[in-house]
């Protein structure tokens, strides 16, 4: 099924937006149509994530990153491209369909490179995992039912080594209604250009409701900080979608 098929395939009378077998099949070209700037942010989260790899991590064994919600792995490959056995990677996941991909796409390095764990992250963030030096969560917090991301966040500040750094991107709501209007317009405006109709951006919406819950970007930066986060930079934004680079120090 292609992404434009898709954008009306989880339609409310076929039920919730599901990463199914047919999302799981067009999720990259999807991405690449609903999200804006999608390879500045891929290019950004990779210079990054190859940064903090990069620092003088002393006497610890590594370095370490963990993809939270991987997905298909469009997050972590161009990392894994860039900077290749020298570090140690897993990618968690919980679709079974998604999990499928994963293992045969990362399969040549080997488990002692990329490991692929199944884990719901509603039971946070997994306990068996060494210290990291970077976690990753790319549009993967907001598929977090709110109850259980407070307790994901702090999982995650726990999980990640002193200096290590944790990168986030989210869709969010504007901080009031006349300005999350706005961001909407735009995004959708920017979703038509793409090629998606009126009807399939309006479906797609209605499907994803209650299950993506984007919250303010203020409230999502004084969810980081509660966590225990110290330093938390916005690096990137356009429209209602987000990045920051959150650092235990």
């Amino acid at each position: 099924m292609d992404s434009d098929n898709l954008e009306t395939a989880n339609a409310p009378e076929s039920g919730r937006w599901t990463f199914d077998g047919d999302v799981t099949n067009a999720f990259s070209s999807m991405l690449e149509k609903s999200i804006p700037n999608l390879r500045d942010l891929r290019k950004l989260v990779t210079d990054v994530s190859a940064w903090l790899l990069d620092k003088d991590w002393g006497s610890y064994p590594g370095p370490f990153l963990v993809d939270l919600g991987s997905s298909r792995g469009d997050a972590v490959s161009p990392i894994l491209d860039k900077y290749g056995a020298r570090a140690r990677y897993v990618a968690v996941e919980e679709s079974g369909p998604m999990l499928e991909v994963l293992r045969d796409r990362f399969s040549s390095w080997g488990e002692d490179i990329f490991r692929v764990v199944e884990h719901d992250l509603r039971y946070g963030y997994p306990p068996e995992l060494p210290p990291a030096n970077v976690i990753l969560s790319v549009l993967v917090l907001q598929f977090v039912p709110i109850e259980y991301r407070q307790g994901l966040l702090r999982g995650i500040y726990e999980g990640l080594r002193s200096g290590g750094g944790f990168i986030v991107v989210e869709k969010v709501l504007g901080e009031a209604a006349e300005s999350d209007r706005l961001l909407l317009d735009i995004y959708h405006e920017m979703k038509r250009e793409a090629g998606y109709t009126e009807e399939a951006i309006m479906r797609k919406a209605l499907s994803l409701e209650g299950v993506l819950v984007p919250l303010t970007a203020k409230f999502d930066e004084e969810l980081f900080r509660s966590a225990g986060f110290d330093l938390v930079e916005q690096a990137w934004a356009y429209a209602n979608f987000r990045c920051w680079i959150c650092l235990r120090r």
